[in-house]
C-alpha cells in the first residue's frame, strides 16, 4: 500500500524533478491534496474536498446541500 500511494505521488514528481514542490505533504511543498470518505484505494471511496494551492476548490458536502453552502 504504501509502495503504491508513493508510486502516483513522490514517484512521478521525482521523474519530473519537482520533488521539492509537488508529490509528498511537507513543508515547502505545494498544499494539493484529495481527501477521500475511506480507503482512496476502494472504488467504494468517495472524494469529500480537494485543496489546491491551501485553498479547498471542491467540497463534496457543499454540493450535496449541506448547510455549509
Amino acid at each position: 500500500r504504501a509502495s503504491a500511494l508513493r508510486a502516483i505521488t513522490y514517484g512521478p514528481a521525482r521523474a519530473l524533478g519537482l520533488e521539492r514542490k509537488i508529490g509528498s505533504i511537507a513543508e515547502g511543498c505545494d498544499a494539493d491534496l484529495v481527501a477521500y470518505d475511506g480507503d482512496p484505494f476502494s472504488s467504494a471511496a468517495r472524494v469529500r474536498w480537494v485543496m489546491v494551492d491551501g485553498e479547498i476548490v471542491y467540497a463534496a458536502d457543499r454540493i450535496e446541500g449541506s448547510a455549509q453552502r
